[in-house]
């Protein structure tokens, strides 16, 4: 399609925003406001259509420009002209409904024109506004960036206040430098631990030094920050220290801003649950908290859109703690902030997890093996789950589901292409080969050993051993439930 930046654009406004710009496009500020606003309506014609025909534009030309011969042509310019002012009506909202955004240009115009009282007005209004909002990493910016500017204004007395300001300056910059040093960091280190792939951050040290001096009294967004690093640093693995973070933060919440409240969550989340796939003891219960904490304080949806692996994995948590009734009203609650595309996919999976939590087996095969969809990130999930559900349906019955050695062999050509295309983690990959290892003993031992006294028990600790030793592994709680139960 042609123009697709301005079909998507035009698609983002409310019906109050599409009536707004229409009344914008009437004003003196735009050129050819009749013809603009036709064009409008034509467009919004062809936005409520499923589809557009192949020679939409053409159709189009030439019944707005009958006249012209060259109508495509004509029509793309009017087009570009109506996407800036729509562009331009969207800024007109976004400084009607933020007025505060509207001072640091105010302050660029003023001086100028070397309007200097009503400058020095403006930057005390603006100064005043930044020190009574949340002190995260866009005030220390927002900061340094307004008194940058009055640092060059000509009309700043006397060298010696030229001086003092230069260090009210600097204090605003480094504080900016060193909380957005701290942040990226910690992506970097997340990101690292999910590709093998480590980073060299410059200043690093300097910054975290400064992070625990006076620095973390004055703001304790510096000290959660160089606590939350230190553990994607290090290996520890102590959950005392690690709920003491997630108290630190909880205790500060109200004083920090909500982008910066959601960043903090998911790193918690995201250390959590490493944390708990290399089965470091009390983790799990870490997590349950974790969610607890983000329903309470509405941390889940971004862009009023809830991420579907978040959503699975909080009932696998509730799940696996017996929480099933709340379970299945957390899917009630929030089953409509999925995207649509992921939606009854993920309320599949879910459903299918409860079942296996408590142990009806058929029925999350009979959802699992019923449902076609499952591709890309659900495929190997989905195909754990129903691995999981068969040994678990064998064991209850006492005779091997023929589909099982189907689905094992069917999974592990599945992964020997991903290895062969280098498109999985290759930590991923073997926890996913180690599953089908120990799944592979467990069916050995029910055919083989199950009632056999005294051989039983020591074909049972070699699977505990191996378990053990085969690192990583995915699904490790099942598997080790699953072996002191045979």
């Amino acid at each position: 399609m042609s123009h697709p930046n301005f079909f998507q654009l035009i698609n983002i406004f409310s019906e109050q925003e599409i009536i707004g710009l229409q009344e914008y496009i009437d004003t003196s500020l735009v050129k050819d406001g009749c013809g603009m606003q036709l064009l409008l309506k034509e467009v919004l014609i062809l936005l409520k259509k499923k589809s557009l025909e192949d020679h939409w534009k053409e159709v189009l030309g030439k019944k707005l420009y009958p006249k012209t011969t060259n109508c495509i042509e004509k029509l793309d310019k009017k087009m570009s002209a109506l996407k800036k002012y729509a562009e331009q009506y969207l800024v007109i909202c976004h400084l009607q409904k933020n007025p505060h955004t509207t001072k640091p240009l105010l302050l660029e115009l003023l001086q100028q024109r070397s309007a200097d009282k009503p400058y020095f007005n403006v930057f005390a209004e603006r100064e005043n506004y930044l020190h009574q909002g949340v002190k995260d990493i866009h005030y220390y910016q927002q900061l340094f960036l307004l008194h940058h500017q009055l640092h060059l204004h000509p009309k700043l007395p006397a060298f010696s206040q030229k001086d003092i300001h230069a260090e009210q300056v600097m204090n605003a910059l480094d504080a900016s430098f060193v909380l957005a040093k701290l942040r990226y960091s910690c992506e970097l280190y997340a990101k690292a631990t999910v590709y093998n792939k480590r980073s060299n951050i410059q200043l690093l040290d300097e910054a975290q030094k400064l992070a625990v001096s006076d620095w973390g009294a004055i703001n304790p967004l510096f000290k959660i920050y160089s606590q939350l690093l230190h553990f994607h640093q290090s290996s520890t693995d102590y959950v005392c220290g690690f709920g003491e973070l997630i108290q630190l933060i909880i205790k500060h919440l109200g004083s920090i801003s909500k982008d910066e409240q959601i960043f903090l969550f998911f790193n918690l989340l995201n250390l959590a649950s490493w944390r708990k796939r290399a089965h470091v003891f009390g983790f799990d219960k870490i997590l349950y908290d974790l969610y607890a904490v983000g329903e309470e304080y509405d941390l889940f949806l971004q862009n009023k859109v809830f991420i579907d692996t978040l959503f699975i994995n909080i009932i696998i948590s509730k799940g696996a703690f017996n929480e099933i009734e709340e379970a299945k009203a957390f899917i009630d609650r929030y089953a409509d902030y999925l995207t649509c595309e992921v939606r009854e996919v993920a309320i599949c999976l879910s459903e299918s997890y409860l079942h296996f939590f408590q142990e009806e087996y058929q029925e999350a095969i009979v959802l699992l093996t019923g449902f076609t969809s499952f591709k890309d990130t659900y495929y190997n999930r989905s195909t754990i789950l129903l691995i999981s559900c068969y040994v678990g349906l064998y064991h209850q019955q006492g005779s091997k589901p023929n589909e099982l050695d189907k689905v094992l062999s069917n999974f592990q050509r599945h992964l020997s292409r991903l290895s062969n295309k280098n498109t999985i983690n290759a930590d991923r990959l073997k926890s996913y080969k180690h599953f089908i290892k120990l799944v592979k003993g467990i069916n050995m031992y029910i055919l083989r050993y199950a009632g056999m006294w005294g051989i039983e028990a020591v074909q049972k600790k070699k699977l505990l051993d191996k378990l053990n030793k085969l690192q990583p592994i995915v699904n490790y709680d099942w598997l080790y439930k699953m072996i002191t139960q045979l």
